[in-house]
């Protein structure tokens, strides 16, 4: 454990920038006698200060580390989606009509947040709802009507006065309706952004215009 902590704090940027100091303040103050015997208290000092303002692995990395994390695990869900949608492709013929079409709308929601990572990252809620659609609810409805006979899962009372097949439509419809709501919040933050840059840009221009003298720049 001692051993990994000092691996990983000889590679850090601060042992990187304290030594980078710390050297330089040798090679000034040792050939020129500039501290005379004070070197090495010169050294150590620079190399302490220069340690103490680099940033730490946590300030620099913590929040990236997470997003990419995010981003992997999006990745993962659209390639175990295409998968899912491969599979219930080949069943087409065992499954009712109406609700292979509906397993199909909540196939293109689920592809639609799953194009926008950077959303997604900062609402862990709406993640976990397209996660466990793509890899629990999705697989269970469809596995579960797949695995009944055929003329029971099209004729017999599954319960609720719906038949097995209508429950698939059901449960399908429910799934597309929660996660309309995630695209549909999505959509609206995505409007605030363009709301929020549009008043940013009146109170720019308004204020950096012609009347006040100065031109818009493309550096601002």
């Amino acid at each position: 454990m001692a051993g990994n902590a000092l691996t990983r704090y000889l590679a850090s940027t601060k042992n990187i920038v304290g030594s980078v100091l710390g050297l330089g303040a040798a090679a000034v103050t040792v050939p020129t006698h500039l501290a005379g015997d004070w070197w090495p208290a010169a050294v150590v000092g620079l190399y302490a200060v220069g340690a103490a303002v680099a940033p730490g692995a946590r300030g620099r990395g913590g929040l990236a580390t997470g997003t990419q994390a995010t981003q992997a695990l999006i990745v993962d869900l659209r390639t175990d989606l295409q998968r899912l949608v491969d599979q219930t492709d080949r069943s087409a013929n065992r499954l009712p009509e109406e609700g292979y079409l509906a397993f199909h709308r909540v196939v293109a929601v689920l592809r639609d947040i799953l194009q926008r990572a950077e959303q997604l990252a900062t609402s862990p809620d709406d993640l976990h709802v397209v996660q466990r659609t793509v890899r629990d609810y999705l697989p269970t409805s469809l596995q579960a009507y797949l695995n009944l006979p055929a003329s029971y899962a099209r004729e017999a009372d599954g319960g609720e006065g719906r038949t097995p097949a209508e429950e698939l439509t059901h449960q399908m419809q429910v799934l597309e309706q929660r996660l309309g709501s995630v695209q549909s919040a999505i959509y609206a933050g995505d409007a605030q952004t363009l709301t929020d840059q549009g008043r940013f840009l009146e109170e720019k221009f308004h204020h950096d215009g012609p009347t006040g003298g100065r031109g818009i720049s493309l550096g601002d």
